[in-house]
């Protein structure tokens, strides 16, 4: 049905946006769409997990989390980025556009700088890495993340089929 989800998490918070503490997260995935340009997946780190790290509709990632998404909405074919910290979010629009059933990588960056740190998102839908612009976010007050990823159905309420080949986080320690 209409925003039915399937989301899943580390069980533990491994992962945190630290001065010093370089990171990059990546996943390949494939997901064909039961209807085109009617399902959401996001990939990412966040620290909330109510409804699996995103809302319903087109509505995107939730209005506070700590962590960083890669994401495309339901009734869009636009892969999206966003940094949050808490409720202040910096949010990348159109870095590509997804291909329904064709494997694809998303990835992001975290550059470790002091105070506040740069995330740059990458995705590569079969022609290697496009660079989406690179946001801030503000070191303070951010918590410990899961690694996340889900499949939402969208208006059409078909189910969806999300093949995961991999998914990395790499973090300086």
């Amino acid at each position: 049905a209409d925003n039915d989800y399937s989301a899943y998490s580390s069980v533990a918070e491994n992962f945190k946006f630290a001065a010093g503490k370089k990171l990059w997260f990546e996943a390949r995935f494939k997901l064909a769409e039961a209807t085109v340009n009617d399902s959401a997946w996001w990939f990412g780190l966040s620290y909330t997990l109510t409804t699996g790290g995103f809302q319903a509709n087109a509505a995107g990632p939730l209005a506070s989390y700590d962590g960083a998404l890669i994401w495309k909405d339901e009734d869009a074919l636009l892969v999206n980025f966003e940094t949050s910290n808490a409720g202040t979010q910096a949010t990348t629009s159109n870095i590509a556009t997804f291909v329904s059933d064709t494997w694809t990588k998303v990835g992001f960056y975290f550059d470790g700088a002091a105070t506040t740190s740069v995330i740059t998102p990458f995705v590569d839908i079969g022609a290697g890495w496009v660079q989406g612009t690179a946001q801030n976010i503000t070191l303070s007050g951010l918590e410990e993340m899961h690694a996340i990823f889900g499949v939402k159905a969208g208006p059409g309420g078909a189910a969806e089929t999300l093949q995961i080949d991999y998914i990395r986080c790499l973090q300086l320690r």
